[in-house]
């Protein structure tokens, strides 16, 4: 459901919410069910703790429209008894279904003439319904391979002790190749290379053994750590069914300790479309989102329950916000990389997986929600702030627990927008402004943290914050409303400095010094024509920015541009130099980090990009450049080599988009995957080309 559709309804309905579900009139109602609760806590949480009874059940639905914040977790598995007051899997049906969805499109009357619904009140008699709420480095996501001299290119990932999967990787002696990564096709197939020199030789091809019965197969990323290799991706079946594995995230695992003959171990899936992974620690980390939940059946649990392995997640590991504005799941699943012998561990939550980022020890999500939190007044009109749901888990060896959920305003830009440093969490946001115009003299009376639909409300500007929160999702600092009208296009935080650029017309790079977390202050604001899609710190007192070239005047984007901003004096941050790649209009850099390779001790990085190619001045086409830079403080930047990969076949062009491209070095050798079948080599030592050849 869109995040807006409440707030929209009944803001145009004109809906009236009674005076007896107002959020400062609650307490006693839910006093009286807390009453009659007798659930015992497996954990302690923060937040709202509400019980459901009776007319209770009225609360959930106003908290599908008001603003109240909390992530509350079931209790055991199976049937409710008078005995048994836990959550279980009948509480979180009763939740999705229940015909509570129905209400809510048919306009929510229940609000204007103060009625309440039971949703399944012979169930409800049986047993309470009751809630708890509670600098960056080039890590190689493989270990090297006998032999390796150890100087070879690593997967660039964000955190140093996080690795990321991707298509194209080295251990320093073979590179693993990923073909057809990202189609939808059943065409999914791991090149195993040997890498000596200019000297390439395939020494396996293998199609990965995905479970039978799937009828489209989409292969993500491969992970290869000493003698293991990990393909990830997901399976769908045709039928659109109602069952939890009728769309899952797999990951197949291999011993490759004979490189020649790679040795299936398991086959490890888990519900829902593939969103993400991470490895760390020898353990898989996959995340996958479950929202197939139509026609669901009562007393069928693989209709509405999320599964690993054919397992259904235990109930006392499912977390309900108190704001249901998505039927479906987020699912996290561990996996022993070394011994994948089965799930170590599972977690979900009902919510959608929006933006992830991953700590050394904790897995965020920052979910969109419907709530609007009213941050001023003026004359009877509130200005409100379309708010998120920061979610926070542990990890630990692969074991999963939940810490957390926090309110914070706007949503995030990428992974990038995330940091976790000395256990504070900081990230940047872009918050949409609601405008909502009086109509009556109760809309002026609004307090903080309330948000009235009697008025007729309107989207406003944007305006973007920094939040900082402690490790338990308690805020201790932020900066708001920055840069109104513009939006983020990119972040980076490096220890205690945060660097994020927004854009409408011009660059406005903010330097924010967060030494002190109560008290984060800007130190610098620098305005530039274009704007950086992705930052990179580069080497000392250096940072990369890549992103577009734009008209200062209209905002319009022009081609990519490379920047080097100097860094080194937070409070006189420069643009130090500048390129303009004259044709290039699209990179796959734009959309994933780990397009570019970047080594600063080298001196050098490398990307591809789509260009508008001319010959005699006339546009001849379109093509696919991967090109290798190198930055000198005095000369500025580099063109050490450019190689078309699309070898002029513009028929195919799809295939050889700078998305799939992707760049290792091993010694003094580069090679480049044209993202299909061939291989480009250059010679490092003078950038000269070496030889292609066909995988």
């Amino acid at each position: 459901m869109d995040d807006k559709f409440l707030k929209d309804k009944i803001s145009n309905d004109n809906i009236q919410v009674p005076d007896s579900l107002l959020p400062e009139n609650i307490g006693s109602l839910l006093g009286k069910a807390e009453a009659k609760r007798t659930q015992v806590r497996k954990k302690s949480y923060t937040g709202w703790i509400f019980g459901f009874a009776g007319a209770a059940a009225a609360v959930l639905m106003l908290i599908l429209a008001i603003n109240v914040t909390g992530i509350s977790k079931g209790q055991g598995s199976g049937e409710n008894t008078a005995d048994n007051a836990s959550v279980t899997y009948e509480d979180i049906y009763r939740q999705i279904d229940g015909g509570i969805w129905e209400r809510i499109q048919n306009g929510i009357d229940s609000f204007a003439s103060g009625k309440t619904y039971v949703v399944d009140e012979a169930a409800t008699t049986a047993g309470e319904f009751v809630f708890e709420s509670g600098v960056q480095t080039n890590l190689a996501t493989s270990d090297e391979a006998p032999g390796s001299t150890g100087n070879y290119s690593r997967t660039n990932t964000q955190e140093a002790e996080v690795g990321e999967g991707d298509i194209f990787v080295t251990d320093g002696s073979y590179i693993y190749i990923l073909k057809n990564s990202g189609k939808y096709s059943n065409n999914g197939e791991i090149i195993i290379v040997q890498a000596e020199g200019e000297n390439v030789t395939t020494v396996a091809s293998l199609v990965p053994e995905v479970v039978n019965g799937y009828d489209i197969l989409s292969f993500e990323e491969i992970y290869v750590q000493g003698d293991r290799l990990a393909v990830i991706g997901t399976a769908y079946r045709n039928t659109y069914e109602t069952n939890n594995d009728d769309e899952v995230t797999f990951a197949v695992i291999y011993d490759i300790t004979d490189r020649s003959n790679p040795v299936l171990m398991n086959n490890a899936k888990q519900s829902g479309g593939y969103v993400s992974s991470r490895q760390s620690g020898g353990i898989i980390y996959l995340v996958s989102e479950f929202d197939r939940l139509v026609d669901i059946s009562r007393r069928e649990y693989d209709s509405y329950i999320p599964a690993c392995d054919g397992q259904t997640v235990e109930a006392d590991s499912i977390y309900c916000p108190e704001e249901l504005s998505y039927r479906g799941y987020t699912v996290i699943g561990s996996i022993d990389f070394n011994n994948p012998d089965g799930y170590i561990d599972s977690e979900s939550i009902m919510a959608g997986s929006s933006n992830m980022y991953v700590s050394a020890d904790a897995i965020y999500f920052l979910i969109s929600t419907s709530n609007i939190k009213t941050y001023k007044t003026l004359g009877g009109t509130l200005y409100g702030k379309g708010m998120s749901s920061l979610v926070k888990f542990s990890y630990d060896n692969g074991n999963i627990e939940y810490v957390n959920a926090a309110e914070v305003p706007g949503n995030a830009d990428s992974q990038f927008s995330f940091s976790e440093y000395n256990g504070y969490i900081r990230l940047v946001t872009t918050a949409r402004e609601y405008i909502q115009y009086a109509n009556t003299d109760e809309a002026g009376k609004a307090i903080d943290d309330e948000w009235k639909y009697n008025g007729y409300t309107v989207y406003g500007t944007t305006s973007n914050g920094l939040y900082i929160f402690d490790k338990d999702l308690n805020q201790v600092g932020s900066i708001d409303n920055l840069a109104e009208g513009e939006t983020l296009k990119s972040s980076r935080f490096l220890g205690d400095m945060a660097y994020f650029v927004t854009f409408r017309q011009t660059d406005p790079l903010f330097t924010v010094d967060l030494s002190d977390p109560a008290n984060p202050v800007i130190t610098n604001e620098l305005k530039v024509t274009g704007f950086s899609e992705y930052l990179h710190p580069y080497a000392d007192g250096k940072m990369l920015g890549i992103g577009y070239e734009a008209d200062p005047n209209t905002g319009a984007r022009g081609y990519i541009k490379l920047s080097m901003f100097d860094i080194s004096d937070s409070g006189d941050v420069t643009e130090e130099n500048r390129l303009v790649l004259e044709g290039a209009y699209s990179s796959g850099v734009m959309y994933n980090h780990r397009a570019v390779m970047v080594d600063a001790g080298r001196g050098i990085f490398g990307f591809a990009s789509n260009f508008n190619l001319y010959s005699e001045g006339s546009w001849s086409g379109d093509g696919t450049l991967y090109q290798l830079f190198t930055y000198d403080e005095n000369e500025g930047f580099k063109i050490l080599l450019s190689c078309r990969v699309d070898d002029g076949r513009t028929e195919n062009y799809y295939y050889y988009s700078s998305e799939t491209t992707r760049a290792v070095y091993i010694d003094d050798y580069l090679y480049i995957y044209d993202g299909e079948n061939l291989i480009y080599i250059y010679d490092l030592t003078n950038y000269s080309f070496v030889k292609k050849t066909e995988l």
